[in-house]
């Protein structure tokens, strides 16, 4: 296993059995077990290495465990590193708000639950190497993009080049071809007094052109350049030919012949006569469209999963900045903790949504198949819903004795949790939204309906995409992160059945799954 792929997980406790129990708790994690005996050997530990988690024993001689919490977080270094305290004094209220005031992110009551603590470190170690993943891509990414860049230029510089060599030997039409094949990028040669450009036959492939479909015009170009992005074009254009700059570098749009649009790259470069004046500029397209369309989506999915994040932590900073500064009464108290439940929920929801995902795309997704009587596991997930239901309601069509299969129970009330919890965003106003089980050939369908505003029919062929979301005026205040769906898909396929949506636009839609008995039945 590389560095990037194990993460560093520090324990503090000033006594060595505790130490050696930790150690023997975690070790199944497969992850680089760090040891202090003391607040200061973890300071100077966290000095030279970076943490997944630590966990800190709050009584210690000398430095107690806020101590040290407090000098972690004023390093710039370890200030994000999240720290889940240990105690033995769980019913110590005042020590616990004076643990979260010091950036604790848990409490872990001793004795300890072995379960529980490998649940909450196995996320924080989940969120550590994602966050490291991320960086070494992007690092990777901005080489890459180096590498594209020096490489065009590089070929730029041949081109012309190739070009002043080719001038010199009588501009021979043959080794000018043979010299183009050789080439992914489309070239053009553009003589500016005449108003006539060269373009080579993938130019004009590269917009799904033959070579006798274009001509050898400058209109040919400029014609097919977006007309939002002709002006920048010509700006730069004319920055080049007055010298300010040393070559013409733009990333534009072009329309192809079947009337999509690419993003290309151009780069070239001007030959300018004894007057000043530019009479002739060589250069390259290249096809950038798929980097453009994953900087779109990186930069829509980096926005959305921010605003999530940020929505429930504000709420909930909000509510517990309240409870500490003023006194309420014991209702409103447990309103504030009810909402704020329901905001952690949210929360927890989206990061898990997100973790799974990533499991998915790097094939580490598990599942743990149990025998499940299916109409018990709806009524639950439904009753759940059903006790924040507001204005709307949640009846059951479920049939009575359909048959125990064998599935992963959690990924099912999963599944159920993410249809139902779509179908009341979707239904602003209210209404029914009812979930049913049947039997049908050999499968169980389940079904979860609502009266909501609908699915347009050219979103549908999307809806099940990573990161897809429904974009139109009457989604538009409705917040997700177009990960649920995507889980739903990936958790039914999984498990051999299949998930489909039937809608009406603005009567509502049923989503549909199925879950074959002759595979998983007992």
């Amino acid at each position: 296993m590389t560095t990037l792929q194990r993460a560093n997980i520090l324990l503090v406790d000033d006594r060595p059995a505790n130490l050696l129990s930790l150690r023997a708790l975690l070790q199944d994690l497969d992850q680089n077990l760090m040891e202090a005996a003391s607040g200061e050997e973890a300071l100077r530990l966290l000095l030279k290495q970076d943490c997944a988690v630590i966990l800190l024993d709050v009584q210690m001689p000398g430095m107690d465990g806020f101590e040290t919490a407090t000098l972690i977080r004023s390093r710039e270094r370890s200030r994000l590193t999240p720290i889940i305290f240990l105690t033995a004094f769980s019913n110590d209220e005042a020590q616990m708000i004076r643990g979260y005031a010091m950036g604790a992110v848990d409490y872990i009551f001793k004795p300890i639950v072995p379960a529980i603590l490998r649940a909450k470190v196995s996320v924080f170690v989940d969120l550590f190497k994602k966050t490291q993943e991320l960086a070494a891509s992007e690092a990777q990414l901005r080489t890459l993009n180096d590498a594209l860049e020096a490489r065009a230029v590089e070929l730029f510089r041949e081109v012309v080049e190739r070009q002043r060599a080719e001038e010199a030997l009588c501009l021979s039409e043959e080794r000018w071809h043979l010299a183009l094949r050789g080439t992914d990028v489309g070239i053009w040669d553009w003589n500016i007094t005449a108003q006539t450009v060269f373009f080579s036959s993938r130019w004009k492939e590269m917009l799904g052109y033959t070579d006798h479909e274009i001509g050898n015009t400058f209109e040919e170009w400029t014609s097919r350049i977006h007309p939002e992005d002709l002006p920048s074009v010509t700006q730069t254009m004319q920055a080049h030919f007055a010298g300010t700059t040393p070559f013409y570098v733009a990333e534009h749009r072009m329309q192809c012949k079947d009337g999509t649009k690419k993003w290309i790259l151009a780069r070239g470069q001007a030959i300018w006569n004894h007057n000043g004046e530019a009479i002739r500029m060589v250069g390259s397209n290249a096809d950038v469209t798929a980097r453009k369309e994953i900087e779109r989506q990186k930069e829509e999915f980096v926005s959305v999963i921010s605003h999530e994040l940020r929505t429930p932590m504000t709420s909930l900073r909000g509510f517990t900045e309240l409870m500490l500064e003023r006194q309420f009464s014991a209702e409103k108290q447990r309103e504030f903790l009810h909402i704020m439940n329901i905001e952690i929920t949210r929360l927890g929801t989206l990061l898990n949504d997100f973790l799974d995902i990533q499991r998915i795309e790097a094939g580490r997704q598990t599942y743990h198949f149990a025998a499940v009587e299916v109409n018990k596991v709806v009524r639950e997930s439904v009753a759940v819903f059903a006790l924040n239901g507001g204005t709307h309601t949640f009846p059951l069509e479920v049939a009575e004795g359909l048959p125990t299969v064998r599935m992963d129970v959690r990924r099912l009330r999963q599944v159920l949790s993410n249809l139902l919890s779509n179908a009341v965003k979707f239904s602003p106003d209210g209404g029914v939204i009812t979930t049913g089980a049947r039997l049908h050939e050999n499968s169980i369908l389940l079904w979860v309906t609502d009266q909501g505003i609908g699915i347009p029919p050219e979103a549908i062929s999307k809806l099940f995409s990573r990161f897809y979301r429904v974009d139109n005026t009457a989604t538009r205040n409705i917040g997700g992160t177009g990960l649920g769906l995507a889980l739903v898909k990936e958790i039914i396929n999984a498990h051999g059945g299949r998930v489909w949506v039937e809608t009406q636009l603005g009567q509502g839609s049923t989503f549909y799954f199925t879950l074959p008995l002759t595979a998983h039945r007992l």
